[in-house]
């Protein structure tokens, strides 16, 4: 499929994948038009948004109206383009499976629509809610089930996937496949997917282009490692928002988890959302970095502000200092102290003698080799220090091999170690 003239946009084959980056969904800056928002995240350090398009995050800096609206459409992609920006997705968090009729076809129809502006744009990625039913045809209100017993809850749970959520995800799914545009779903309590298990079970029922927007700050209060949930969700993870939580032990006790006091009666509620860095430190967030790194995610970690505690504007700056500071930005280099690389380093010269100026390293020379990599003074660049004897670039007499720490002599020729060796044995 062709897709239409775009802003700049995010390449999910990691071959290809820009740098792992912050960035921000916008809704926290809802009062600003979105060129001061622009102009406000890039003196932080940020060049990528994630805009919402509706539903329960509202439109506030970008339009489902822009499908019609060419001219409009174009001069929203120069201003991303003029400031610098790229989308990392668009957002439209919803409950499209509202027992509410008429609120549901609203939100699906803002999900459809928020897929094909995506297709204009070049966006790769969308985000929503997977949603929740009620608890039969007559149902008012969603019915999310927790527990299995009384039975009753059991036979809503099946009439929920069965009659409710399978055949909409589906049916979602393909049409955004068929759009170019993958879904992330926001694991969130109050949905049917809000764990890892309910999220691959909905995978399982749509399929791959649906996956998750990861939110460790959800799993948090549930008591599920975030961390370990990467190993668990694997290449699931198409979208990361940044957004931590805070749990109060003394709170826990009398309420567990559940907890359905407002979020601003902080001092009495079991947990609270927190800006990155006041619900864990460095140390965490460092290892949720690589651990998203180590299973394939290399892309935007998008900052979410929900602290009740601070201000968006010094939530957003705190956030972003913190997280700019540990993201790991620049693509791996070759293991060079792997034991394949070793091998390569130090056995490349013997396999090659000949090469460079013709000669062959001696061992003296092999050895100093060694101890100058151990000592971490002559590093390889990554290709092997065979490579650069293959490539006769070392000097052999005077200087390194490129890359690979050589100590001068060290390539000398056949005649030169003979010659040495006929003095020694006459003398």
């Amino acid at each position: 499929m062709k897709l239409a003239a775009s802003v700049k946009l995010f390449d999910f084959n990691q071959e290809n994948a820009t740098p792992m980056r912050i960035g921000v969904f916008t809704p926290l800056l809802s009062q600003l038009p979105l060129d001061q928002v622009l102009k406000k995240l890039a003196g932080l350090n940020i060049h990528t948004v994630e805009l919402a398009t509706g539903n329960y995050v509202g439109d506030a800096h970008c339009k489902l109206s822009l499908i019609e609206n060419s001219s409009a459409l174009s001069e929203f992609k120069k201003m991303l383009d003029d400031h610098g920006f790229t989308i990392s997705a668009l957002s439209c968090h919803g409950n499209a499976l509202h027992p509410d009729k008429d609120l549901a076809k609203q939100h699906r129809e803002t999900s459809r629509r928020t897929i094909l502006l995506a297709e204009k744009l070049g966006v790769p990625v969308m985000v929503d809610f997977s949603g929740c039913p009620g608890d039969s045809p007559n149902a008012i209100a969603p019915n999310w089930i927790t527990c299995p017993w009384p039975p009753d809850f059991r036979k809503v749970l099946d009439w929920q996937w069965n009659e409710i959520v399978a055949p909409y995800w589906k049916e979602h799914a393909k049409f955004a496949a068929d759009h170019g545009v993958k879904i992330a779903v926001e694991m969130h309590p109050g949905f049917v997917a809000y764990n890892p298990e309910t999220m691959l079970k909905l995978r399982s029922i749509a399929g791959n282009n649906v996956g998750c927007n990861y939110d460790p700050s959800h799993l948090f209060w549930q008591q599920i490692d975030p961390i370990g949930a990467i190993r668990v969700l694997k290449d699931a993870i198409f979208h990361v928002h940044a957004k931590d939580t805070q749990l109060y032990s003394e709170n826990l006790l009398r309420t567990g988890v559940l907890d359905t006091k407002p979020y601003t009666e902080e001092r009495d509620r079991s947990w609270i959302f927190r800006t990155c860095g006041y619900g864990h430190g460095a140390e965490w967030w460092s290892e949720f970095i690589s651990t998203l790194r180590m299973f394939g995610y290399d892309s935007v970690i998008s900052i979410e502000h929900e602290d009740s505690l601070m201000s968006p504007s010094e939530g957003l700056s705190k956030a972003a200092a913190f997280l700019n500071s540990i993201v790991v930005r620049e693509k791996p280099a070759a293991a060079w102290w792997s034991a394949r690389h070793w091998s390569r380093a130090v056995g490349g010269a013997d396999g090659n003698r000949a090469a460079g100026h013709g000669g062959r390293a001696t061992a003296r020379g092999r050895k100093r080799h060694v101890r100058r990599d151990r000592a971490g003074d002559g590093l390889c660049d990554g290709r092997g220090c065979g490579d650069a004897g293959r490539r006769g670039d070392g000097d052999g007499e005077d200087g390194d091999v490129e890359g690979g720490g050589w100590e001068a002599g060290a390539g000398r020729e056949d005649g030169a170690d003979d010659q040495d060796r006929e003095g020694r044995e006459r003398s």
